[in-house]
């Protein structure tokens, strides 16, 4: 089975930190804007959905599980900026758009820190995977 990540202060603080920036976001694209509601919530609900496959590989440890996680984290936040792309096109308010961007890009940081530790562990665990393989076969 690959291994899980492993919930560490750092981590969690940078969950914090996630969720922050996350809430920013939605506030600052639903204030004043009604034409791009749509693009707001994609854009929020997206990654959430995405976050939901970090939950049912906790419930569920599986590589296959841990794979689909990664993939499905990976895809919906580079969706999920396209949908803020989209909405600071929509922006009137040349602040807000500075604003709007900012936050994205932070959090795009984030994901992508977050997505890169994922992928580690799972292509670690494959190459131990295969080394324990070749012992046993050794045998």
């Amino acid at each position: 089975i690959i291994a899980n990540l492993r919930a560490s202060p750092e981590f969690g603080t940078s969950l914090l930190v996630h969720h922050a920036l996350s809430i920013s976001i939605a506030v600052l694209s639903l204030a004043g804007i009604q034409a791009g509601a749509g693009y707001a919530a994609m854009a929020i609900v997206l990654p959430e959905l995405g976050s939901l496959w970090l939950n049912i590989a906790d419930v569920w440890p599986s590589p296959t599980v841990f794979l689909l996680r990664f993939f499905f984290y990976t895809s919906s936040r580079i969706v999920s900026a396209y949908f803020a792309y989209e909405l600071v096109l929509l922006m009137t308010d040349l602040t807000s758009q500075i604003i709007l961007t900012s936050l994205t890009m932070l959090l795009l940081v984030h994901n992508g820190r977050v997505a890169h530790h994922m992928g580690k562990r799972i292509f670690k665990d494959l190459r131990d995977k295969q080394q324990r393989t070749k012992v046993a076969k050794s045998k």
